[in-house]
Order: C-alpha cells, then structure tokens, then sequence
C-alpha cells in the first residue's frame, strides 16, 4: 500500500508534502509499498526534485532498495 506521503510525493504535490513532514504522524520518510520505494524514491522517478529534497532535509534514507530494480540517486539530481 501507499502512505499518504507516498501518494502525494508520487502526485509532485509539494504544499501537501512540506504539510505532512512536519506532521510526526504522517512523516515516515522510510515507509516502503509493496514494491519497495520510499517516497523520496518516488518523488524522484516522476521528476519532482523539489519534493525529493524536502524529504531528504527530513532525513530519507537514500540506500533503501526497491524490489523492482536498483535506484540510484545522484547529486546532479538535487
């Protein structure tokens, strides 16, 4: 399943992100779906970098692996 931030990383909604991340509730920003992707992952493989680095200021963990393929993170990205 998706978390609600996994969703809205997903979706490139970056008001909503920055909302949930300074929720505790809501800001596990190393929740994996059933694919293995975070939503820093996410955020990332649609394009919005802006909502990438959000998450990394929250602390992703950016070694996590998906179970579909590796995904890699460079700092040209950010």
């Amino acid at each position: 399943g998706y978390s609600l931030l996994m969703l809205k990383a997903e979706e490139g909604d970056f008001e909503e992100v920055r909302r949930l991340l300074k929720d505790p509730n809501q800001a596990n920003v190393n929740l994996t779906n059933r694919n293995g992707y975070t939503a820093v992952a996410l955020a990332c493989k649609g394009g919005f970098y802006r909502i990438a680095e959000a998450h990394i200021g929250a602390g992703a963990d950016l070694n996590i692996k998906n179970n579909v393929f590796f995904f890699y993170y460079t700092n040209s990205q950010f």
